[in-house]
């Protein structure tokens, strides 16, 4: 190896140098020296660096070093001779880098073990322990919180939605066909909104109609492509554990939600609703709370969670996609509907008046109960009906753009909408409002909340169109993954 250039050896000679002068001359660090210790310590008291401090403690240690130095080199060959005869005794014995591989080999050795285990290829039991850990650590706290229980069914009319809540529950659990477990599920959301209609929440009570008539659709059109029937082969002793984990999870929960109950019924507690209902019409602009949160007070939220629908959108699609080989598609049972000309007529008369209404909502939801999202579920299932009448080629004729471009036409509205007030100098989703005066339609007022609604409105459209782009085309598809035949078929009885 060649002796380092001049440019390496140069800093450490620097420094060498200056210590040696300083250390002969210590006046010309010692200001500085006193001007640090101060810095670090204002309290303190430096005193002089001087080059001789007399006998003390630091010269008694420097001296016994540099003794112990000499001697170490004196007798090299010895001290390594030494050495040699404890290596070989301690070779063998455990040091901090056989204990350290140990570990981790020992580490990975119990994963593994634990994986095949627990990452079994089974979902039920994936479930399970999720459901386990997570419902259970999360109620065993409101167990100890759990105060004065609430009234057991508060209104009458809660008695017979109660009833056909866990009676549908217990009837999705033990019927045998898919298609009837996923109609008992709609059952359960649907008795939910009743549920929320009850208690004087319209806007829930919508989102919840919307989103469940719109579910069970997507639920029957992707279990075309399962078996009709559920096909048990679990082991004997699953069974009862199953029920154990069910009924475990099902107390837990019900305690959270009274423990959650009772803690929003503490007067002593400030209430962030009242909060949110006396800001609305003065700050949003806009008599419905709930669509002045979503949109304007949590707003970012909303663009954050929209902006993941259309992610997840794409990605459903492309799984969906890149998991269908040419002739694997079946005929759609919901598509043999399209040869009846009742269904036909009735499905785009019902498909503009639900459309219609989807309108009504998104431009009405600042004010009454609806708002984008609520609207664009209520388009998604006008789209819906019209699947069930002509397939793919229906909705496709209905709606003129793709997919992708309804998505990405409302996020970046959104997006647009919540960072034109940086523009300006305000901040992000600052509220604007118009009012005047128009020829024929009268006094109009416009919020910026209005855009933003339009935005989350059209990214719902825009997924369920994907999801029918993603499960509802049949077909043989090319090289590029276009659609080459998509012509209704008659389902066999």
């Amino acid at each position: 190896a060649r002796a380092p250039s001049w440019g390496f050896a140069w800093p450490p000679v620097a420094l060498a140098a200056f210590s040696v002068i300083a250390g002969l001359a210590p006046i010309i660090v010692n200001t500085l020296v006193k001007s640090a210790t101060i810095a670090i310590d204002p309290a303190a008291k430096p005193k002089d660096v001087v080059l001789w401090a007399g006998f003390n403690q630091a010269l008694l240690w420097s001296t016994i070093i540099i003794a112990a130095g000499i001697a170490l080199a004196v007798m090299r060959h010895r001290v390594e001779a030494l050495q040699t005869s404890v290596g070989a005794i301690t070779r063998k014995a455990p040091n901090d880098d056989r204990i350290f591989w140990g570990i981790v080999t020992g580490a990975l050795s119990f994963a593994k073990r634990t994986t095949r285990v627990v990452q079994n290829g089974s979902l039920p039991i994936y479930l399970m322990i999720i459901l386990s850990v997570t419902a259970i650590g999360s109620a065993l706290p409101a167990f100890w919180a759990l105060g004065d229980l609430p009234d057991w069914y508060g209104d009458w009319v809660h008695i017979p939605i109660a009833v056909l809540i866990v009676g549908s529950t217990i009837g999705a659990t033990v019927v045998k066909r898919r298609i009837a477990a996923a109609l008992l599920l709609g059952a359960v959301g649907f008795a939910m909104a009743g549920f929320y209609v009850s208690f004087g929440a319209p806007d829930l009570a919508l989102t919840q109609f919307a989103i469940e008539t719109l579910a069970t659709v997507l639920f029957v059109l992707v279990l075309r492509f399962l078996p009709r029937s559920f096909v048990d082969t679990r082991a004997a002793i699953l069974g009862p554990l199953r029920l154990v984990v069910s009924i475990s999870i099902g107390v837990c929960v019900f305690v959270l939600a009274l423990a959650a109950t009772g803690a929003r019924s503490d007067v002593a507690a400030p209430s962030i609703s009242d909060e949110m209902l006396e800001r609305s019409v003065p700050d949003g602009k806009g008599s419905n709370v709930v669509n002045v949160i979503l949109v304007d007070f949590r707003g970012l939220d909303t663009l954050g969670e929209v902006t993941v629908l259309l992610v997840a959108a794409l990605g459903v699609v492309a799984l969906a996609r890149a998991a269908r080989r040419p002739g694997d598609a079946r005929p759609g049972r919901l598509e043999a509907f399209g040869r009846l000309p009742l269904v036909d007529v009735s499905s785009r008369l019902l498909y503009a008046n639900i459309f219609i209404l989807s309108l009504y909502f998104l431009f009405a939801g600042h004010n009454q109960p609806g708002g984008g999202f609520v609207g664009g579920l209520t388009a998604g299932a006008a789209i819906s009906l019209r699947y069930v009448a002509g397939g793919v080629a229906a909705v496709r004729s209905a709606i003129a753009f793709r997919p992708w471009t309804v998505l990405a036409s409302g996020l970046v509205i959104s997006a647009v909408t919540a960072l034109v007030p940086l523009v300006t100098g305000n901040d992000v989703l600052e509220h604007a409002d118009y009012e005047g005066t128009f020829w024929l339609i009268g006094k109009l007022k416009v919020t910026s909340a209005l855009p933003f609604d339009i935005g989350v409105y059209l990214v719902v459209v825009g997924l369920v169109l994907m999801a029918y782009e993603g499960f509802g085309e049949r077909g043989d598809f090319d090289d590029d993954g276009n659609l080459i035949s998509d012509e209704p078929e008659m389902a066999q009885s």
